[in-house]
Parts: C-alpha cells; structure tokens; sequence
C-alpha cells in the first residue's frame, strides 16, 4: 500500500485497479502520490487513458502515470511511456535494443515507419525465448519470423499503430477483432467510446454470430451504483456518442447491462466466457435489442 512512513517511488498495477483508483473519492494526497514517480499499467490497453492520468496528476504523482507493453514469450516489458512523453492511450516506444514493426495484415508488407497506419505488431528483441515446448510447440511457426538478415521477430498478435515518433497503441488483441459487414472490428475502439459516457464504469465489446452481419457487435457495460435503474436513457446516449465517433458497422447491436463482468484470475475480462454465453444467455441481465434484418438496416439506409 501506498504510505507516507515508506517513499515507494513505483507502483505497478493491473489496469482494473488503475480504473477503480481513479473513481475514488478520498485525498490520496494523505498517502503521499507526490513521491510517486511511476505508476505503471500494464497486461492490456487502459481504459479511460485520460481520466487516469488526470487523477494521479490531481493528487499530486505529476507525470506518474504511464502505460508499459510486454509478454511472456520476451521475458520482460518491451515498451513504455510515462507523462508528457508519452500519449493519451499509447505505451511508448520500445527499450535500448528492442525494435517493432507494423505490417499490413493482408499484404503482410511493412507498413512505413510514421504513417500511423493500423497494422499487426512484429517485435525484435535479445530476450525473446527460444520457442514452446511440447504440446504448444506447433505454435512456434505461427509467431516466429525470420528476417533476410536471420534476425527472428515475433508476433504478439496485436493490432496497432506507430506514429513518427515511434511511439506505439496497442488497438487490441488481434484474435478480439471480429468481421461486421465485412469490415473489421476491433472491440477497444468502440470500448473507449462508451467509457466517455458518465454513467459507464466499464465495458466489454464481443461479436456474436448473426446471419445477416457475420458478427454483431454487443456491448457489455457497467454502470457506476448510482445511474442503475436509468439503463433505458443510458442506452439512447450511448447509442448517440457511437453514432458520432465511430463508422457505422461498429453501431451496437445489442446493450447488456450487467452487474459485473467475468474477469480471469489475471486481472482480465474473461473475453471467452462473455462471448461463449451469447446474447440469448445472459441470465436476468437487461438487454436492448436492436432487430437487424438486413445490412442497409444497421447502416440506416432505405430501400
């Protein structure tokens, strides 16, 4: 914990932590944020970015707040970025004698560095693994690439972008984007969106199969305590801030207020038992259904 008797200079949460800390209403100025130097999110993309940064900055932990990238199959963090060098949302740019790429996920070329084009990640570092083993070895083939010059890079199967500072967001998690009229949809994008809204605690994007879209989009949300019981006007507003900010194949199909989400012993949404339960296997939850027969419904054309 957090106390003035020891300065702890660097604290690292996982991001559901991050996000409940930035909804509490105490002075935490009592606990001294103003020695904290870094505050490090990591395991997934924050939600809120902003709203987080702001209230580390509000209670004293000035340019604390900062967001890192790294897995397992590389041994450590790969990436950070804290403060005023970083951006809202992003994770920074790679360490001394990491490198990444960006590559077109269709053409499986290299997306010039500085374009900020939404691409699959490729990494290159000297703590990458050799490889799995045993009954996860066929994976190996999957993620492992090696250059014309015998350098071997890896796939953390994300989606992403890179700007001409170097400087990395993370969109999603490949595997979460799912096709919606034929277009990809990556679930964080529209996540962020909804997290705009007052009333939202936290959200979660799945598809579900539909016969018409492929994949609908279903949007799973929380509300803070004190907006319960107003689901019908939260619903028409978050439908109108979706309307607004984003294409119309990521419009929602379906909003399913929840008491709660699943989340892994991780720290994670459970992504998998959210989308495995379906639409129609919600339980008690609230559910508003928009009835989509045909494509030119959802894009609210005529004819």
């Amino acid at each position: 914990m957090l106390g003035s008797q020891r300065e702890i200079k660097v604290n690292v949460v996982i991001p559901a932590l991050c996000n409940g800390r930035a909804d509490c209403q105490f002075d935490l100025r009592i606990f001294a944020l103003d020695r904290l130097r870094h505050n490090v999110g990591a395991g997934m993309p924050i939600s809120e970015d902003i709203e987080n940064r702001e209230f580390f900055e509000r209670h004293g932990a000035k340019d604390a707040y900062g967001q890192g990238y790294g897995l397992t199959e590389v041994n450590a963090a790969f990436c950070y970025g804290r403060g005023s060098k970083n951006k809202d949302g992003c994770v920074g740019i790679p360490f001394a004698g990491n490198d990444a790429a960006v590559f077109d996920p269709e053409t499986l070329e290299e997306i010039p560095y500085g374009q900020n084009l939404k691409g699959v990640l490729m990494i290159k570092t000297p703590t990458v693994m050799m490889g799995y083993f045993g009954e996860s070895a066929h994976r190996n083939k999957e993620i492992f690439v090696k250059d014309q010059e015998d350098n071997i890079w890896i796939s953390p199967e994300d989606a992403c972008t890179m700007d001409e500072n170097g400087i990395i967001q993370i969109i999603d998690r490949q595997k979460r984007g799912f096709n919606c009229l034929g277009m990809n949809v990556y679930p964080s994008v529209i996540e962020s969106v909804l997290g705009k809204h007052e009333a939202v605690y936290e959200s979660t994007v799945v598809g579900i199969p539909h016969p018409v879209l492929d994949k609908a989009p279903v949007a799973n949300v929380v509300l803070k305590p004190e907006y319960r019981g107003q689901e019908d006007k939260i619903a028409e507003e978050l439908e109108q801030i979706i309307k607004e900010e984003l294409p119309d194949y990521t419009l929602i199909y379906a909003y399913n207020f929840r008491e709660n989400l699943p989340y892994t012993t991780r720290g994670k949404p459970n992504y998998t038992e959210i989308e495995s339960q379906g639409i129609e296997e919600f339980g008690n939850n609230k559910v508003y259904t928009k009835k989509i027969n045909s494509p030119k419904e959802i894009l609210g054309l005529k004819g």
